[in-house]
């Protein structure tokens, strides 16, 4: 639950930056749209290694768990997003 509430606080901060952007003048966009970029990019990169230690436990809960009704499925980046998306506003 805490890797959606990470994503749906950066697709908020994604939307104020876009925002912002649409406000700027032309000389300082560039500029900024390069550190949302970096910005977006950190963020990402924190969440699929989050998404990846997540799927570890998963895995290894499958794993031990034999009954194949108990067994969890897998996160993705898409799934997570789609709920952080369903969950806002």
């Amino acid at each position: 639950m805490r890797i959606v509430v990470r994503l749906r606080a950066h697709l908020v901060w994604l939307e104020r930056r876009q925002r912002l952007l649409e406000h700027l003048p032309a000389e300082r966009i560039v500029s900024e749209l390069a550190l949302t970029r970096q910005a977006d990019g950190r963020v990402r990169a924190e969440i699929a290694d989050a998404i990846a230690e997540l799927n570890a436990l998963v895995r290894h809960h499958n794993l031990v768990v034999t009954a194949t009704a108990l067994h969890l499925p897998t996160a993705s980046l898409e799934g997570l997003t789609e709920i952080a998306r369903g969950q806002r506003g």
